[in-house]
């Protein structure tokens, strides 16, 4: 069975990509994708993802508020969240939140999402 993930970022280049990465690794599908924290919510409550991969700066509502919703509602959905910003709060709001794990979002690769997704599974 396939990881099913859940893509995440207002930046729809950015999410394009991210679909790319992921969709050419074998055993791995993207179930959805959203624009902001409040439709990846209500996806990741639709689809139940395995791993919803999100930005944090978005409008509406932020990776963060939206990942203490996924995972009080889905404690075992994975959440890796990113961001464009060197704002140090950001790691730690992350681990605050319940988040998986935290990535620069230049440092997101096919490769180091691989590493990732290995680590927390």
């Amino acid at each position: 069975m396939p990881l099913r993930f859940l893509l995440v970022d207002d930046h729809t280049p950015s999410r394009l990509a991210l679909r790319e990465v992921v969709a050419a690794h074998p055993g791995w599908q993207v179930i959805g994708d959203a624009e902001d924290g409040a439709t990846a919510v209500s996806l990741a409550a639709t689809h139940n993802p395995d791993i919803v991969l999100m930005d944090i700066a978005m409008p509406r509502m932020n990776g963060l508020q939206a990942t203490r919703q996924i995972k009080t509602a889905a404690p075992e959905t994975r959440v890796i969240l990113f961001s464009a910003y060197a704002n140090r709060g950001f790691r730690s709001g992350s681990a605050q939140v319940g988040a998986d794990y935290f990535i620069q979002k230049e440092e997101l690769t096919a490769q180091s999402l691989d590493e990732i997704v290995t680590r927390i599974m």
